[in-house]
């Protein structure tokens, strides 16, 4: 049976053994997982989700402008046939309005001759009678003139004095005061035939307020009459523009939306951000079963002489040479061979050195255990 010491010093040293064995066939733990997208991917995936919504929404409301922009397109004609309509109504009630609005800038024209005849004849009027004055004092001055000297041509007759020279005079009187009553005729006739036409004329500048009047009243009841087909096609004009801007603004929304849309289509179009390679990972290996150390002999017959107290010369039987686990293990081949696998053979080599130094503390402990289990048993 052998001893609790011998057995504690055993199971420490395989423990020991133990624990750098299930060390070397853990996986190396890679240094930042390689598994998830980068922070830029990320953004990208989700710039990506918001694209799409954004065109599921646009083309949502693509739909809902193209059936309103249809909708208002086909009022379009019938608002265009009901207009000219309501146009050709008006102008069929504004026809009697045309000849009026004619007669009156007519009579306008007109009126305005006669004010200018009228004065140039009152002018004209004015100037014969200021003529015939300027005869009449003439012929009267003559007359004076004539009469002093036919008193004067008597004297000299009665007093035998030659009377040749003043009775040419008197003659020359007489001439001139046959001009002047001439003149004066005539002049009396023009005034005479004037004054009719300017009564005529002043008798047409008073009918022209009058006419003015009667014919204003007659527009105003045609303009009144079409005031109805008026005001209905300035409705349908309204109705008409109303119609012709909204189609625009939902032309114009429509476009935008569309240019939206390609954009947000030549976004979703682009290559989605790619997973990094993955390097293989080597299945777990069993964990290494240390070797049992050989049982130290214990001699029957005690020895002599100074060899009575034992001495440890040499060194213990090495423990047998754990299994390699090449069967767990997948071979890796060169062209599996990642960064990762590269980063993972020093942490190997380090797990294998510490083994190395397990393997050897344990061999120390168990030769010192055999030694101080021979040491008891002697006693």
């Amino acid at each position: 049976m052998k001893h609790p010491s011998y057995l504690a010093v055993a199971a420490a040293a395989a423990t020991a053994i133990f624990i750098p064995a299930a060390a070397l066939a853990a996986p190396a733990t890679p240094a930042a997982p390689t598994t998830n997208l980068s922070r830029v991917d990320a953004e990208k995936t989700a710039d990506r989700d918001k694209a799409a919504q954004d065109k599921a929404a646009a083309e949502a409301e693509l739909a809902r402008v193209t059936a309103d922009l249809a909708a208002e397109q086909d009022k379009l004609p019938k608002l265009e046939e009901s207009l000219t309509t309501a146009r050709q109504r008006l102008a069929d009630q504004e026809a009697p309005l045309a000849p009026l609005l004619a007669q009156q800038q007519e009579l306008t024209t007109e009126c305005g001759k006669l004010d200018t005849a009228g004065a140039n004849q009152e002018k004209k009027l004015a100037q014969l009678r200021t003529t015939l004055k300027e005869v009449q004092e003439t012929e009267y001055a003559t007359i004076d003139e004539k009469n002093a000297l036919v008193v004067k041509r008597s004297k000299m007759q009665q007093a035998g004095a030659d009377v040749t020279d003043i009775s040419a005079q008197i003659d020359a009187l007489e001439k001139k005061l046959e001009q002047l009553r001439t003149q004066q005729q005539q002049l009396n006739t023009q005034i005479y035939e004037l004054q009719p036409l300017i009564e005529e004329l002043r008798g047409a500048q008073g009918q022209c307020p009058v006419m003015q009047a009667e014919l204003a009243q007659q527009i105003k009841d045609a303009q009144a009459a079409a005031a109805p087909a008026r005001t209905d096609v300035a409705e349908k004009a309204k109705v008409l523009e109303a119609a012709q801007a909204r189609v625009a603004t939902l032309s114009e929304r429509a476009a935008a939306l569309n240019k939206k849309i390609a954009e947000l289509t030549e976004i979703l179009a682009r290559p989605l951000p790619t997973l990094p390679a993955q390097p293989e990972q080597p299945a777990p290996s069993a964990p290494v079963e240390p070797a049992q150390p050989s049982a130290p002999v214990v001699p029957t017959t005690p020895p002599t002489g100074p060899a009575a107290t034992p001495t440890v010369t040499g060194t213990p039987a090495a423990p047998s040479t754990a299994a390699a686990p090449t069967a767990a293990t997948p071979a890796a081949s060169p062209a599996a061979a990642t960064p990762k696998a590269s980063a993972s053979k020093p942490q190997l080599a380090h797990s294998g050195a510490e083994l190395g130094g397990a393997i050897g503390a344990a061999t120390v402990l168990l030769g010192a255990g055999g030694a101080l289990a021979l040491r008891r048993v002697r006693n």
